[in-house]
């Protein structure tokens, strides 16, 4: 018999439209949580990212903001720039108010009436002119557990913030955290990217500054260097180099570079004008991104100029513990001048004070050295005239004889022409040894033309010397000549080659193209140079053997081809005698 006690099953659980509507809440924050999260996860800009975290988390709790604070363990603050509404940066010691309390203990707090708990810091609202009314304030841990921060929500806008906001945010503050340190490594690592950029900036200006002081034998073309180097390096418009005048204190505009370099050039800032004159007297780099608020800026140089001073900075040139001059840069394209360009500029002056120091140096030793190649050439220049002015002289008397005939005094008055002409060429070589003569005037010229014109001359010398004259022109083309040194170089060598060529010969001027150089060749046919002299055949008073002369033609030849750009060798060609090869570079094309 059956049992009449059938056990029936339980009815279905009854779900209230309460429960379903705050299961559907609950739902819908973790999915906007969770889409967030996807967010975080791959934003790398902590500002970006902390303003992102507030505004969603105020859009989730219905709340009116969020604060988020960061732990700054250099300084043991908490500091925010994200207080939703609020731009500026907020920094607070680490265990004030509320959020320090929830940094220090990681109790998370949740206040009804904020005012009304004496743990809550109100300088926060006073600072931001904003009045918290109730609070839900969570830490922020990382991955290995520790607080790094804490997050803020303020005013929820319907009642007090409930159980549900609480335990959102307290798994969503543990995803945030690890975004927040994700972002910060980031940005660290970009940060010494960027000062490893700036390192590589500072040491390639600081390496072509260096490169030009070890080129450089001349101090006005280095400071005009240096300083053009400097502005580009540095994105400035124009740059100078100032210097005092005397002792009173002014500084004067030695070095200009800018388009307007003539007019500025030479002139004087007064005695306590100027942020160059600040810079000097302080001894300090000084930079100036406003000068029109600055009383001591010389706003009249611009004005004269007709140009705007929008920013500048200045660094002192330093010699042995004194202040020797400023170097200024002007107008800094497409921004201010920071405090690395400042770094950099004070460097670039230390380096140009050690050179000038370096190049003053020099300047004395070869001034000493030229003394001393005076007295060397005092003696040279004794004997060296003894016998022109002997012969000139003699023959002067021997023409006082009216009864000479037209032929002896026709070939005398020929001599004495040639004495005269060789004193003079000795003369010369020796004032401009001893002066440093290195006044240029380039300009460019067709190589037939310059052969052409200095044939006329050569051909004449040689054909009383019995010499036949060559030339054979495989490039006609243009080169970038002083005419009138480079005259001195062929007639300097073709002197040398009539010298040595008593019983005649051949003189022969070839001129080629080799790749990026134009070669002019000189060569004779006469004995060559002797081995022994060489090796130092360019230097100052070696003479090849010659009766007469002081030794300088090719020192003289060497200095002025290498003020060309060019050099000269003097090669060992079989058969013939003495070959100089001069190499000068093609000229650009125009």
């Amino acid at each position: 018999m059956p049992d009449s006690a059938t056990t029936q099953p339980a009815p279905p659980a009854v779900v209230s439209e309460a429960e379903l509507s705050s299961l559907k809440e609950r739902l819908d924050k973790m999915a906007v949580l969770l889409d967030v999260s996807k967010v975080m996860s791959s934003e790398r800009n902590l500002d970006a990212l902390l303003f992102y975290i507030a505004e969603q988390v105020t859009f989730v709790t219905d709340s009116d903001r969020c604060s988020i604070f960061l732990l700054d363990p250099r300084t043991n603050e908490l500091w925010s720039k994200v207080a939703l509404k609020e731009k500026k940066e907020i920094r607070i010691p680490s265990n004030a108010g509320l959020v320090g309390h929830t940094v220090t203990t990681g109790e998370i707090v949740n206040i009804e009436s904020a005012y009304d708990d004496p743990r809550f810091n109100r300088d926060v609202d006073i600072a931001t002119g904003y009045r918290t009314r109730n609070l839900l304030c969570l830490p922020l841990r990382n991955l290995s557990s520790k607080i790094v921060g804490a997050l803020e929500v303020i005013n929820k806008h319907e009642g007090a913030f409930t159980e549900l906001d609480r335990e959102l945010l307290q798994i969503f503050c543990s995803q945030a955290a690890v975004a927040i340190e994700s972002a910060q490594l980031y940005q660290e690592k970009e940060r010494a990217l960027l000062e490893i950029r700036h390192k590589v900036r500072q040491l390639d200006i600081l390496y072509s500054v260096e490169k030009e002081i070890n080129l450089s034998d001349n101090l006005d073309e280095f400071m005009t260097s240096v300083l053009s180097k400097a502005a580009v390096a540095l994105a400035a418009e124009a740059g100078s180099i100032l210097m005092p005048l005397g002792a009173g204190g002014k500084l004067c505009f030695r070095y200009v570079v800018d388009q307007r370099a003539e007019k500025l050039r030479g002139l004087e800032l007064g005695a306590e004008e100027g942020i160059a004159t600040a810079c000097f007297k302080s001894a300090q780099p000084i930079t100036v991104n406003a000068p029109e608020h600055e009383d001591r800026h010389a706003d009249r140089f611009g004005e004269a100029l007709g140009v705007k001073v929008r920013n500048l900075v200045a660094a002192p040139l330093v010699q042995g513990g004194e202040v020797i001059g400023v170097l200024e840069l002007v107008n800094r394209k497409g921004g201010d001048f920071t405090h690395e360009d400042e770094r950099i500029v004070d460097m670039i002056a230390t380096q140009v004070s050690t050179a000038i120091n370096r190049l003053r140096m020099l300047e004395e030793k070869q001034r000493a050295t030229r003394l001393v190649t005076i007295g060397q050439m005092a003696g040279s220049i004794i004997h060296d005239f003894k016998n022109p002015m002997a012969i000139i002289r003699g023959l002067g008397e021997l023409l006082q004889k009216s009864q000479l005939p037209e032929e002896k005094r026709t070939r005398f008055s020929n001599i004495i022409i040639e004495e005269v002409d060789r004193c003079v060429n000795m003369t010369r070589d020796i004032l401009e040894y001893c002066s440093g003569e290195k006044n240029y005037r380039f300009q460019a010229v067709n190589v037939s033309d310059f052969v052409e014109g200095v044939s006329i001359i050569l051909e004449h010398d040689f054909e009383s010397a019995n010499i036949r004259f060559e030339r054979k022109l495989d490039y006609k083309g243009p080169l970038m000549l002083d005419i009138d040194k480079m005259k001195r170089v062929v007639f300097n060598i073709s002197n040398n080659a009539r010298s040595v060529m008593s019983a005649g010969g051949v003189f022969a001027f070839e001129c080629r193209q080799d790749g990026g150089e134009i070669e002019l060749r000189l060569s004779d046919s006469g004995p060559g140079i002797p081995q022994e002299i060489r090796a130092t055949v360019f230097q100052p008073f070696v003479t090849m053997g010659k009766k007469h002369g002081t030794g300088l033609g090719l020192a003289i030849v060497k200095e002025i081809v290498e003020a060309h750009s060019g050099r000269i060798e003097l090669l060992d060609v079989p058969g013939r005698g003495a070959v100089f090869s001069i190499r000068m570079p093609v000229p650009p094309q125009t």
